[in-house]
């Protein structure tokens, strides 16, 4: 195990700590990283997608296949047992659910796709903030505008095509709510999500916020942009020639 990793499961669930006692080794050197970044660190980096639903209507049009289901789940208790499936299949901890249990609380909700029944994915929406965590940014959502975030899909189900199959199911349900433009956000090494919205034709990113330390001060900035969210591949896949 290197220190990523460490600090990756410890991030995702403080009382690995005591389940893994090979982690508490990793402390010294991640509060030492801790202190270093906290001086200086690289900035992470979101970009913020804008995605009409008016121009997708081929894709909202999607018939949904026999043995599939949507469902949509207002309520943290009916949403449990899915989050703890996920939290097996990851191997986290109880914070996933303390998340997951303040999302319902503020007004946010899931929406679930079921496969011969089966929770097959998910997508979670809020219809009142963008929460950018990544970079410690949270504003209200423009007027007309939704968001959805946290996208999963079950390990017994992933390579099925669902995500496409999942984001019409959400296009079709905020349509008829009234919702006509979706927000999604996305960091530049999530290569795989990249891929996928670059092939449905989803997104033109308009706003890049970051954030970092110089310094001890964390510095947080957001500027606007207008190209097309599949630039970022190209420019990995131009940085990888190149490397």
């Amino acid at each position: 195990m290197n220190l990523q990793i460490a600090k990756d499961q410890i991030k995702a669930d403080y009382s690995a700590i005591w389940k893994k006692p090979g982690l508490v080794f990793y402390l010294p050197a991640l509060f030492f990283q801790i202190l270093k970044n906290r001086l200086y660190s690289p900035k992470d980096v979101v970009y913020l997608t804008e995605t009409a639903l008016s121009g997708h209507l081929p894709l909202m049009s999607r018939p949904l296949p026999e043995h599939h289901k949507i469902t949509a789940i207002q309520a943290f208790a009916a949403f449990e047992p899915l989050a703890k499936q996920r939290m097996a299949e990851e191997g986290w901890g109880d914070r996933y659910l303390q998340q997951v249990s303040s999302r319902f609380a503020g007004g946010d909700y899931a929406l679930a796709l079921f496969r011969e029944g089966s929770p097959a994915a998910y997508v979670f929406i809020s219809e009142q903030h963008a929460d950018f965590q990544q970079v410690g940014i949270k504003t209200p959502l423009p007027a007309g505008h939704f968001t959805g975030y946290d996208g999963y899909t079950f390990r017994k189900w992933r390579g099925k095509r669902l995500w496409p199959l999942l984001l019409a199911a959400m296009f079709r349900h905020m349509k008829e709510k009234g919702f006509k433009t979706w927000w999604f956000w996305v960091m530049k090494h999530n290569t795989v999500t990249l891929k996928v919205h670059c092939h449905l034709g989803v997104g033109r990113v308009i706003k890049i916020m970051s954030q970092c330390y110089r310094f001890g001060f964390r510095i947080k900035k957001t500027r606007e942009a207008d190209f097309s969210l599949c630039k970022l591949l190209d420019e990995k896949h131009h940085n990888g020639k190149n490397a």
